[in-house]
């Protein structure tokens, strides 16, 4: 069986064990440790360098069976003599994580409410119970964070919490609001006095889960999602986080079976397609790869799907096939680099054609 060629760059080398380090596939700069079948085939390659390799999967365990450096930008085309970063290697950016954010049953009909987002005001006297009051406040949060207005939404749910020091749900949100404005260790610490004040709120156990994960804190995060799963078993979203998590420690196994645990709960979570899609093809499994950005793209149209599916097309060498899709990324998102340096390698080489002269 022909075995697809793949790029890497070596994250750490060791020779003891065999085993070899690499950043490679498109999961946001993830590593992978390959255990490397001949291991004189090490010699002379250093942390750094990039390189091209073939690899099978035996007994669970993914084997590197051959392996060379990677060839140098062609000194003919001088459009391309700036080395870009492989589209192996994305940016983080590509790690998709949603929080929750639980504005109450108000948020559905805060639209048709007079609530509005004026300023950094605080309506700190307003009429009615205490629970309108909270009504009131959480509808004004929720039209400033549907009008991008996120500082606002802090102040009015800093002046909930202040109203009523011992409400687990107002420092989740809040919690959630400060995260998307990066201030992620913010977050974490309102997520855990919520967990402190209502330990069965598995919403806030799994948002403290995603933001230990965008901060690379992955054990966490896991014991966070597993609690989360505990208290509310059909948290889609918690399993298909916590399968990110153990995919960036090497867990695949498990990833995997939470990926499709959560797409079985909820076959809607479009993300969790493309990140088992791309846990497949980093392990080189191409054709499963394909069928999981096929079925996200069925669901939600998007030009990074259609470069990461052209990309495992390309590693079939379907060439055509992928030819397509990176001219539908492109066409979708024409900065997308993936889509750009897929036409790019394409460009050189010459797509398989039938006998009648149509490409196949």
């Amino acid at each position: 069986m022909t075995r697809a060629i793949n790029l890497g760059l070596i994250h750490k080398i060791d020779k003891s064990t065999g085993k070899i380090t690499l950043k490679n596939g498109p999961i946001n700069d993830m590593t992978m440790v390959w255990a490397v079948k001949d291991q004189v085939a090490l010699n002379g390659l250093g942390v750094g360098d990039k390189l091209r390799f073939q690899a099978e999967k035996s007994n669970g365990q993914s084997t590197v069976t051959k392996i060379e450096k990677a060839k140098q930008q062609r000194a003919e085309r001088p459009d391309r003599d700036v080395e870009r970063r492989s589209t192996m290697w994305p940016s983080r950016s590509t790690l998709t994580l949603a929080l929750v954010l639980a504005l109450g049953s108000t948020q559905a009909s805060a639209e048709q409410d007079e609530a509005s987002c004026t300023g950094f005001a605080v309506p700190l006297e307003t009429p009615g119970s205490p629970q309108e009051q909270r009504d009131l406040l959480l509808k004004q949060a929720s039209v400033c964070m549907r009008e991008g207005k996120r500082a606002q939404a802090v102040a009015l749910i800093t002046e909930l919490i202040r109203r009523n020091p011992s409400d687990a749900e107002a420092y989740m949100n809040r919690g959630s609001v400060l995260t998307s404005l990066g201030e992620v260790d913010l977050g974490i610490g309102d997520f855990t006095t919520a967990i402190r004040l209502d330990p069965k709120l598995a919403a806030a156990w799994y948002n403290r889960g995603t933001s230990l994960t965008h901060v690379s804190r992955y054990d966490g995060a896991i014991a966070d999602f597993t609690q989360a799963i505990r208290l509310q078993p059909e948290f889609a979203l918690a399993y298909c986080n916590r399968g990110l998590a153990e995919t960036e420690l090497g867990r695949y196994d498990e990833a995997l079976a939470d990926y499709t645990q959560a797409i079985e709960q909820d076959p809607k979570v479009t993300y969790c397609y493309f990140s088992r899609g791309t846990l497949y093809f980093a392990i080189g499994e191409y054709q499963k790869a394909i069928d999981d950005f096929s079925k996200q793209l069925e669901i939600r149209t998007d030009a990074k799907t259609y470069s990461r599916r052209g990309e495992a097309y390309e590693a079939l060498s379907e060439l055509q096939n992928a030819l397509n899709d990176f001219q539908a990324a492109a066409q979708l998102d024409p900065k997308l680099e993936s889509a750009r340096e897929g036409l790019a390698r394409l460009a050189n080489v010459e797509v398989p054609q039938h006998s009648d002269g149509a490409s196949k």
